[in-house]
């Protein structure tokens, strides 16, 4: 499972990709690249914080 730190990392590269590149590779659109590694990134995140959510959850445990 990838942490939520990668995810972010994952993010910026996609949004560098995305937003700030001039680049023309031949057969290949930087900018689809980039849009696929935001959307990874972002659900990356989303999943990785759920994932700390429920063990936190299941770390706490009730005392009498």
């Amino acid at each position: 499972m990838v942490t939520v730190a990668a995810s972010i990392l994952i993010l910026i590269v996609g949004a560098i990709l995305y937003l700030a590149s001039d680049l023309e590779l031949a057969g290949v659109d930087l900018d689809v690249i980039g849009l696929i590694l935001i959307i990874a990134g972002a659900l990356g995140v989303v999943f990785g914080l759920i994932q700390h959510a429920i063990w936190a959850r299941n770390g706490r445990r009730e005392t009498k």
